[in-house]
Formats: structure tokens, sequence, C-alpha cells
């Protein structure tokens, strides 16, 4: 997240803007009447960075019906990262191993806010709906009581009365674990977001940890001039998150080649 590190966890790093939609109560629709007309302006005016466009599968249902779903994605060539996706109401900036903050990421998000603001058809109806800055972490754990390695690399202690596993028939070590934190913060105004849960990766156990930064008042905050702004506070928050969690010995292995 901050230097480059080897053994890097990120999985993805997901920047997402919405803006709101038209609601027609009588139908139990969201919809954007502009939003036909901003798939081509927008492709025109990011083709020269990203050339291919691909339609995903929700392409060909209504937009109506899937709101703040992205619909198209667009990359430099196929099956390439960065990435921008676009749909009703929903626009994102998707990242794996080749992100950098300050090389590549922090300014492809502001020129993707950028052109879709000189794209669309009428920014006055274009208005802000939220702001998410989301980073996904891959941590193996085979073998390991999840439990205990959330307390000795993370500095995260859950614990579970030690009755019920000595005056019953469970087992202390969890089959699957899905738990989240939320806590306000200022600058950003907003709330950061942490998700800890047993998944995989490269067909390992994995403790998945994500850091979200998600935006609050969205009326004060001035796009496009102000998105800048707004991804330093939160990329701020994120990085002091990830190495407040990871410091000592979790970090030291991240660093090692």
């Amino acid at each position: 997240m901050g230097k480059h590190l080897p053994n890097n966890p990120l999985i993805e790093a997901i920047f997402e803007f919405r803006w709101l939609l038209h609601k027609d109560t009588a139908k139990n629709i969201e919809y954007d009447e502009n939003y036909n007309f901003l798939i081509g302006l927008f492709y025109n005016g990011i083709k020269d960075v990203f050339p291919i466009r691909e339609n995903l599968p929700s392409s060909q249902m209504p937009a109506e019906i899937i709101p703040y779903v992205p619909q198209f994605r667009f990359s430099k060539k196929e099956k390439s990262w960065p990435l921008v996706q676009l749909g009703p109401g929903i626009l994102t900036v998707n990242d794996t191993d080749s992100y950098a903050w300050e090389n590549n990421f922090e300014d492809l998000c502001c020129k993707t806010i950028q052109n879709i603001y000189r794209c669309y058809p009428d920014t006055n109806n274009l208005n802000l709906k939220g702001l998410t800055l989301r980073y996904i972490n891959a941590l193996k754990i085979d073998n390991v009581n999840i439990l205990e390695y959330m307390h000795n690399f993370l500095k995260l202690k859950i614990n579970f009365p030690q009755s019920l596993f000595e005056t019953t028939e469970i087992h202390s070590i969890p089959n699957s674990l899905s738990t989240v934190f939320s806590f306000p913060i200022s600058k950003p105004e907003g709330i950061v977001m942490y998700k800890f849960a047993k998944g995989k990766k490269d067909n390992s156990d994995a403790l998945i940890w994500e850091i979200s930064i998600i935006s609050k008042d969205e009326e004060k905050i001035n796009l496009p001039t102000e998105i800048g702004k707004w991804l330093s506070e939160a990329h701020s928050i994120a990085e002091k998150s990830f190495f407040a969690f990871s410091e000592g010995e979790l970090y030291r292995r991240f660093e090692n080649v």
C-alpha cells in the first residue's frame, strides 16, 4: 500500500464512484436517462489509454433493473490491469499486481473522475451518491488457528468463553470466520471499515482482510475539483490502518524476498 513489498498481500485495490439515479417508485426501478449516451462518450474520452472495451455479462440486462452494477470494462489490452468499469450509477477503477499509489493509481482515479464529468451529458444531474476506496488483502493461513493468527500477527483478539469448549463437544478452531468493524472518521468525513473473513488464495486457506474508506455528507465534496483531496485523505487512513495492523513480524514477512 505504501512502498513496494516483495510479498505484498494485496489482491485488489478498488476506487468506486457512485452517482444518484432517478427512482420510479411505481415501477420499482432506478435509472439514469443519460446513461446510454454516456457509455459511448465515456469510452471516447479514455480510448487513447484504454482502447479495449469489453461487454460484461451484466450488459445483456436492462440497466434499470441492475442499478450500480458495472456493465462495461475498459483496459489497455485484454485481461490486463489496471482497468476501469462503468455501469448505471457506478464507475470503478481496479488494479492488482501493478498497483502503485503514487505512480499510477491515484492519478488514474483522478483522471477517470474528470473524464466522466467532462463526458456526462448533463452534469447538473450528476449528483454524488458515495465514494469508496477499498483494499483487499489475503494472508495464507494453512494449518493455523485463524483466531490465534489474528491475535499474533494483526494484534486483533477475539475471545470465546473457554467453558464453551471445555464443557461441550465444540472444537475450539472455527471452520469459518466473517466479521466487520466500522469506525467514524473526520478526515475525510465518513467511516473506515475493517472486514476479516476466512477464504482462499491460490487454493490455500487464507484470511481475507479488507480496509475500506467510505464517504459521508457527499454534498460537501466538490467534484471533480476535490477528488484529489478526498483520495489523498482516504489513502492516508488506509495506509496507516495497514501499518498499524501489520507492524512487527507480519510486516517483516511482507518485506522478505
